[in-house]
């Protein structure tokens, strides 16, 4: 799934092209990161004027997690791993890698990530703390739970 998006600025400060993953959560914090805005703010994305991250999108589809990176896409039922697949080298995801042992740190990296987030989000929803304060209070009790 592809969405093109186009950031401008007058004084032409925005200059060339990116092919990253992103997804449409990263948008806000783009913007906010373009207009220098500085106070705290709630959100999972993360700005795309940043390189300090790994960049990963995640999708819910057909009653699985579907998390990407730039070269794989971990499938996830809500329980356990059901494929992991190198979408550069297999974008018809015919060879699951799952049980390669080769891909097994690629493979942990992808679940870490989609656990935390899923696990975040749940609990930002059910306690509705999506706002900063309440997303400190909540990062703290569950970030080291994986």
């Amino acid at each position: 799934m592809s969405i093109p998006i186009v950031f401008y600025q007058p004084n032409s400060s925005l200059v060339g092209e990116r092919d990253d993953v992103a997804n449409q959560i990263d948008v806000m914090p783009s913007i906010l990161d373009i207009i220098h805005y500085n106070k705290p703010y709630y959100s999972l994305g993360k700005s795309l004027f940043k390189n300090d991250c790994n960049r990963y999108s995640i999708n819910y589809k057909g009653g699985l997690y579907h998390c990407y990176s730039k070269e794989y896409c971990y499938q996830f039922n809500g329980e356990t791993c059901v494929g992991f697949y190198n979408i550069s080298k297999d974008p018809l995801f015919k060879n699951n890698l799952q049980k390669d042992n080769t891909y097994s740190k690629a493979l942990i990296e992808h679940q870490t990530y989609i656990k935390k987030q899923i696990q975040t989000f749940n609990q930002s929803m059910i306690k509705n703390t999506m706002t900063f304060d309440r997303f400190v209070n909540v990062n703290k009790i569950f970030q080291n739970k994986l």
